[in-house]
Order: structure tokens, then sequence, then C-alpha cells
């Protein structure tokens, strides 16, 4: 009885037809996510002496949706098909974690670039009082470190 309440805790609440739908609209997302994602990746490489600050938030922003395409969609995927989770309740756990991670990631960086949009609209002035390795230099701090930072440390209290 017990290894059915287990079992039963990782049914799926939806009917089977409608977990296969999601299953594949999963899959075509991944697919797209990896696709462009990569594309961007492997263009701002490629090109890297022509980018400016603010697009460091874009590469910032496909190396999250990547990250979150890579270690959610393939669980949420197989887990779809098989119309419950497969996976146990540690790789669960690990789950929301990367879930979280990236969602912050991607959120704050959101964020950090619509900030830099409305200060360069609101105040022209500002952004040429700084040095462009000053904006290299917080971009990236800001950007890359301290709101990663922040999303593992939050996996503490939960």
């Amino acid at each position: 009885m017990g290894s059915y309440l287990v079992n039963a805790t990782f049914q799926s609440k939806i009917t089977e037809g409608a977990d296969i739908i999601v299953g594949m609209i999963y899959t075509v997302f991944g697919i797209c996510s990896v696709c462009g994602n990569s594309i961007l990746l492997y263009v701002s490489y490629k090109k890297k002496n022509l980018l400016k600050p603010a697009e460091y938030f874009m590469i910032n922003l496909a190396i999250s949706d990547l990250g979150m395409t890579l270690t959610l969609y393939p669980l949420a995927v197989t887990s779809s098909l098989s119309h419950r989770w497969l996976y146990g309740k540690q790789v669960c756990l690990f789950y929301a974690f990367c879930g979280v991670l990236f969602g912050i990631c991607s959120l704050s960086t959101l964020t950090l670039l619509s900030t830099v949009c409305c200060l360069k609209i609101c105040f022209p002035a500002y952004g040429k009082l700084i040095s462009f390795s000053l904006r290299l230099f917080s971009i990236c701090l800001l950007n890359k470190d301290s709101h990663w930072l922040v999303c593992v440390s939050w996996r503490t209290f939960i």
C-alpha cells in the first residue's frame, strides 16, 4: 500500500491526451529554444569585438534560458508523455531548484536590461558620463555574479 501512495503522488492530474499534447508542445519549444539560444551564443562569440555592454544582458539571458531548457525540458517532456513523474523526490527537488535558479536569473536580467534602457532614454547624459569599461564592469558584476549568487543562496532556505 505504501508504494501505491508514492506512485499516486506522482500521477498526473490531467488527462492522458492533454499530457501528450503538453509533451509535444514542450518538445517543439525546447527545440526552438536550444536552436535560437545556441545561434545567439555562437554569433555573440564570433562577433565578440562588436558587442556593446547592454548586449551582454542578452547573452546572459540566452545562457539562463538554455540552462532552463537543458535541465527542465527533458524531465518535463518524458514525464508528461508517461503521464506521471518518472524521477522521484530528489530529482523533483533538483527540478524545482533549477526552475527557481534560471527563472530568477532570467527575471533579474530582464530587470537590469529594462533599467539600463530606461536610464538611457530618460537620462541620456547619464550614459555618457560613465566610461565604457565602467559600464562593462558594472554589467558583468551586477548581472553575472550577484543574481546568480542570490539564486544559489536562496536554495539554502528552501
